[in-house]
């Protein structure tokens, strides 16, 4: 392709004959696509894919592709394209209780009583745990 001044780019004669050949010999100028085909995202490793984010969905993408032996980048593909989901999203959580509101809410008023405190009288270390303290 040859340009001249500030024309637009003009074909020369060598790729308007390439041209018409590839045009003779597919029926098309345009590119055709070289190179191997997807064959790994197929159903199989997509419902693989499901089945390991169910039963362990805090475990990462990298350890994930390796226990599934493909690649990061195609299981990322698969869990975003054809499963919906999405990295830094929760994606099962737990079902809450009648009781959990109740229990945030006492959390809650303690930690601003200890907050309040003036830092002598703070615990030197809280302890965080998952039992009911029962008065």
């Amino acid at each position: 392709m040859e340009r001249q001044g500030n024309s637009p780019t003009i074909p020369t004669g060598k790729t308007i004959l390439a041209w018409f050949w590839k045009f003779q010999q597919t029926g098309s100028v345009r590119n055709q696509f070289v190179g191997s085909s997807r064959t790994v995202r197929t159903p199989a490793n997509i419902d693989g894919v499901r089945e390991a984010v169910e039963r362990s969905p805090a475990r990462s993408t990298r350890r994930q592709s390796q226990a599934l032996n493909l690649s990061n980048t195609t299981l990322r593909r698969i869990m975003h394209k054809y499963l919906m989901l999405y990295p830094y999203n929760i994606q099962i959580v737990h079902q809450l209780s009648p009781q959990d509101r109740p229990n945030r809410l006492e959390f809650s008023y303690n930690i601003q009583i200890v907050h309040q405190l003036s830092p002598q009288d703070r615990p030197n270390r809280l302890e965080f745990c998952q039992q009911l303290i029962v008065k």
